[in-house]
């Protein structure tokens, strides 16, 4: 499937992979995206919306460590 017009994803229920999640969502927020992306999460629990939350967790705290990593070899 191509995506090269598509500016938004709706997940219908959580995945249990960040990596699926973020792959899924950098189709969107790709490089060369000139609209603004929307991305929806429909849930019929909390805990999917809880799953949601912890996913997205997940892929700030790998940001922030990548980064810290980015940031220390430059210091050695």
């Amino acid at each position: 499937m191509t995506l090269t017009a598509a500016s938004a994803a709706v997940w219908f229920g959580p995945t249990l992979s960040a990596e699926t999640y973020d792959q899924g969502n950098a189709r969107i927020r790709r490089v060369g995206q000139k609209q603004k992306q929307l991305f929806g999460h429909l849930s019929s629990t909390p805990i999917e919306r809880q799953v949601y939350n912890l996913l997205t967790n997940r892929l700030m705290q790998q940001d922030s460590f990548l980064h810290l990593l980015e940031n220390a070899s430059w210091e050695i």
